[in-house]
């Protein structure tokens, strides 16, 4: 079913098309595709898909069902995307408080956005953090291990507030993202 609303949307078409070829146009390597466009827009773009779609051979209903099923973002996100991890590392070092600490500084619950648009709350086992759990992604960078205060400096700089820089124990560990781009 075509969004009429977001067929307009640019997209580079030689990126996609690379991506497809990297991986050979095999169809066992569709979510490693879907991975790399969605890292490269935010989303998996709907012409993106169709052009996945057409370049493989695989029928753009199982391309989008695929997408859906696989938990790719479909719509675009305005604002920061809040990832927790749900990894068994993270969950084990104290992730799933991260998550309702996050929850209550944000004021929203897992798949919701904030009323002003400026904040997503996700959760992900595949951040790929699991050496410094527990572990959040903002945007595509990696933070961890992080404490409630660590998050809350974050998300408070994202915010545009003012904050220690320390996390409030003068300590700089989990302030600088792990990795460049997730």
């Amino acid at each position: 079913m075509r969004n009429a609303a977001r067929w307009d949307e640019v997209i580079d078409t030689a990126f996609v098309d690379s991506v497809i070829d990297g991986f050979r146009a095999r169809p066992e390597a569709l979510v490693a595709i879907f991975n790399a466009v969605q890292t490269r827009y935010g989303y998996l773009p709907e012409r993106a898909l169709r052009r996945i779609s057409d370049r493989m051979v695989i029928h753009w209903a199982q391309v989008f069902g695929a997408a859906g099923l696989g938990g790719f973002r479909l719509l675009p996100v305005e604002g920061h995307v809040v990832t927790v991890c749900t990894c068994a590392a993270c969950r084990f070092s104290g992730g799933e408080s991260l998550l309702r600490d996050a929850e209550r500084l944000l004021g929203v619950r897992v798949g919701e956005t904030t009323p002003d648009g400026s904040f997503t709350l996700e959760t992900s086992a595949d951040v790929a953090a699991g050496a410094i759990a527990p572990a959040v992604r903002i945007d595509t960078l990696v933070y961890g291990p992080l404490t409630s205060e660590h998050l809350e400096h974050l998300i408070a700089q994202r915010r545009g507030g003012a904050s220690t820089g320390d996390g409030g124990n003068g300590r700089r560990r989990g302030k600088t993202p792990v990795g460049s781009e997730a």
